[in-house]
C-alpha cells in the first residue's frame, strides 16, 4: 500500500491500481500487528532520487534560445503543478520571449500579459524556430509537436519529470526534472550572460499584432446580443462576471466540446491553478466532479462550472440536491 501511495504521487501523479486478494480482505489481524507492520512499511519507502541535470545540457538549451529568431515559451499543468510561476515569470520577462500556456497552464503568467501568444497561437507555433516546453505535453492538445502544424524545422526543448515521456516524443533537447527547479537552473545561466528580445523584435511586434488583431475581432462578436444564444453570447456575461470579482480569482471548470474550447480563448485567467477542464484524456463528464472536489480543496474561492450540454449530461443525472 506504501508503494503504491508513494507511486501515485511522486514524478508525474497519477492513479494506481492495487489488487488485494480476498484472503487479504478477511485477514484479522490485532492493533499491534498493524502499528508494527504500518512502522515498517514507512521505514522502508523509497525515498526519491534527487534530479541530475548536466551543466552542458543546460548551456545548451540557453544558447538555443538566444540563437534562436523566433522563440517560444509553451507551459502546462505540470508547470502549474510544480507551482513554477515565480520562475518563469522570471524567465520570460528577463528574455523577452512570448509564451503559450497549454489549457490549465492557464494563469501561471496572466493571459493578459504583454508576451501572451494565446490570442495568435496558429501564428506562434506555426512560426516559431525553437519552442522550449515545460510540463506540457507533446500530445494532441500541442497536435503532438507535428507539420503542418508546426514548422517542421521547430527545435523543441521538452522539461518534463517523466523520463518516459522525453523518450517517447524525441525532442531535440530533453531535460528530465521538476519544471520549478529545471527553470529556476535555466534562470541562473540566463543571468551570467543575459540576453533580451525587448519589444521591437520582429518576433514579439508580430505576435503582439496577431493577437491584438484577433481580439479585435473576437470582441466585435462577443459584443452581440445574439439570442437565442450562441456560444459567445453567456461565455461574454460569465467573463465579465468573473472579471468583477477581483482576487482571489474563481476556479473556472470547463468541459464540453465547444463550450471548453471557446471558453480557452474568453474566459481569462490571472492566477494559477485556477482552471480545470478535460485535460490530457478529453473525458467528458468530469466537471461536475471537478467542480465539488475544487470546492472542498479551496473553500476560500468561488467555483465556476462552464458546462456544455454533454459535458454535464454525462454527470448531471448522478448528482442528488438536497434543498
Amino acid at each position: 500500500m506504501a508503494q503504491v501511495l508513494d507511486w501515485a504521487q511522486s514524478g508525474r501523479p497519477g492513479g494506481c491500481y492495487l489488487d488485494l486478494p480476498t484472503d487479504v480482505l478477511h485477514q484479522k489481524i490485532s492493533e499491534s500487528e498493524a502499528e508494527k507492520l504500518l512502522t515498517e512499511a514507512e521505514k522502508n519507502r523509497a525515498k526519491p532520487e534527487p534530479y541530475s541535470i548536466s551543466n552542458s545540457k543546460i548551456e545548451e538549451a540557453v544558447s538555443l534560445l538566444r540563437r534562436a529568431e523566433r522563440p517560444l515559451i509553451v507551459f502546462g499543468k505540470g508547470a502549474a503543478y510544480a507551482r513554477a510561476e515565480h520562475v518563469l515569470t522570471k524567465l520570460v520577462e528577463t528574455t523577452g520571449i512570448p509564451f503559450l500556456p497549454t489549457p490549465m497552464g492557464k494563469g501561471l503568467l496572466p493571459d493578459t500579459h504583454a508576451l501572451a501568444a494565446t490570442a495568435a497561437r496558429s501564428l506562434a507555433i506555426g512560426k516559431c524556430d525553437v519552442a522550449l516546453v515545460v510540463g506540457a505535453r507533446l500530445n494532441w492538445l500541442l497536435h503532438f509537436g507535428e507539420p503542418p502544424k508546426w514548422s517542421k524545422d521547430v527545435k523543441f526543448i521538452l522539461v518534463d519529470v517523466s523520463e518516459e515521456e522525453i523518450e517517447l516524443r524525441k525532442p531535440h533537447l530533453g531535460l528530465v526534472g521538476d519544471a520549478k527547479h529545471v527553470i529556476e537552473v535555466l534562470n541562473k545561466e540566463i543571468k551570467d550572460d543575459p540576453f533580451c528580445l525587448g519589444n521591437t523584435h520582429p518576433w514579439v511586434q508580430a505576435i503582439s499584432n496577431k493577437a491584438k488583431e484577433n481580439v479585435a475581432k473576437m470582441e466585435v462578436q462577443l459584443r452581440k446580443d445574439v439570442v437565442p444564444f450562441n456560444f459567445l453570447t453567456p461565455m461574454r456575461i460569465i467573463r465579465d462576471a468573473i472579471a468583477g470579482l477581483g482576487s482571489p480569482a474563481p476556479i473556472v471548470v470547463s468541459e464540453g466540446a465547444n463550450t471548453m474550447d471557446v471558453g480557452r480563448s474568453v474566459l481569462v485567467q490571472t492566477e494559477p491553478r485556477t482552471r480545470l477542464d478535460a485535460g490530457t484524456w478529453g473525458t467528458m463528464g468530469v466537471g461536475l466532479g471537478y467542480c465539488i472536489a475544487a470546492a472542498v480543496a479551496s473553500p476560500d474561492r468561488l467555483v465556476v462550472a462552464v458546462e456544455g450540454d454533454s459535458g454535464f449530461g454525462f454527470s448531471a443525472i448522478e448528482v442528488e440536491v438536497h434543498s
